[in-house]
């Protein structure tokens, strides 16, 4: 989840934006709506200076790691290359995971996907959280850990 925070804790003004797990998140209380509706209405520069810092910030970049696991020595050192192989002429134009994973499966890396222990990680960062319709799309990948 990606959000811009108005107050802290104590109702004291405290913009900043973040990102967290969703199951982190619940709806506010009616009386904390209230209390923020109440807040807001009669106080419009504080409004206004919240709209501003919202446009202001620069947005939250999603990063999404895949683990891989299972490869044999050989296949530990290839794997940046093998990722590269796959992906360095698609990345530029926007993939969504299920594009990664499809691509993933041409390339024979799925059946390493998810595998324990993990011996190296694709990550991908969608700049911005990015969407296509309801999807993420990705438009930078690095390999990790060798």
């Amino acid at each position: 989840m990606f959000c811009h925070r108005l107050f802290n804790d104590s109702w004291q003004r405290s913009f900043s934006h973040q990102c967290c797990e969703i199951t982190l998140i619940r709806v506010l209380a009616p009386p904390d709506l209230e209390k923020l509706q109440a807040l807001l209405s009669t106080n419009p520069k504080l409004q206004a200076a919240f709209e501003k810092y919202q446009t202001s910030t620069k947005a939250i970049d999603l990063v999404a790691n895949l683990g891989f696991g299972g490869f044999n020595e050989k296949h530990v050192k290839e794997f940046p290359r093998i990722c590269s192989d796959i992906f360095a002429d698609r990345i530029d134009a926007g993939l969504t995971m299920d594009d990664v994973l499809n691509l993933l499966r041409e390339g024979g890396l799925d059946s390493y996907n998810g595998k324990l222990p993990q011996q190296a990680t694709l990550q991908l960062v969608s700049a911005g959280h990015e969407l296509r319709g309801d999807r993420f799309v990705y438009r930078r990948f690095k390999t990790l850990g060798f």
